[in-house]
Formats: structure tokens, sequence, C-alpha cells
């Protein structure tokens, strides 16, 4: 907890702290530039990720990018959801097509009535 001052400071000593704390030193802003996946290669990813290859750019992005984490999560999430629809899709039209689907397939996909 801050103690309270002996003295009122007065206008030229307040002056004097915010002009002081106006020329610290900051971190540099590429510093975090370098952090910070750009806008055009997240675009490019997040169409990637709508073809299911998200899963394979996702992690990367997450090691590589940590201001860009949520970029990368949401693209692993948007890949897998693309793949479980297109994998049970294309298990759908294997039973339509002629109807029966290979051995490997688990009973309880068998039995979706998609």
């Amino acid at each position: 907890m801050a103690s309270i001052p002996e003295r009122r400071r007065d206008q030229d000593e307040i002056a004097q702290l915010r002009m002081r704390n106006a020329m610290q030193m900051r971190p540099p802003v590429q510093h975090y530039q370098r952090k910070l996946a750009s806008p055009l290669i997240l675009w490019p990813c997040y169409l990637f990720s709508l073809l299911g290859l998200g899963v394979v750019i996702g992690p990367l992005l997450f090691i590589r990018k940590p201001l860009s984490r949520h970029h990368a999560a949401l693209m692993i999430i948007v890949s897998v959801i693309v793949l479980l629809s297109v994998s049970l899709w294309s298990l759908n039209y294997l039973k339509k097509a002629d109807g029966d689907l290979p051995s490997w397939v688990p009973e309880w996909v068998v039995d979706l009535d998609l």
C-alpha cells in the first residue's frame, strides 16, 4: 500500500514527474510485431483451415506467433469441424452408393441415419 506523502507537491514538481514518466523507456514496438501474425498470413491460413489444413497450420502458428494464439486455436477448431463433417458425409455417401461400409467403420457410425 502506498504511503501518504509528507508534503504536498507543487505544480512544477508534478510537471517534472509527468515529464519523467513520459520519457521512460518502453519496449520497442518491433518486439511485439515479431510476436504477431500478419493479416497477409492470417487470411490464407483461414482459407486453408476451411479446407481442413488448419490442423497442420494452426500448431505452427501457435508456436511461432504467441500473440496470435487465438487465431491458431480458431483455425484448428474450424479444421476439425470441417474434417468431421466431410468424413461423416463421405461415409454416408459410401453407404448410399453400395449399401455397405468398409469393415474398419465402427458400428455406431453405420447406425447413423444421415
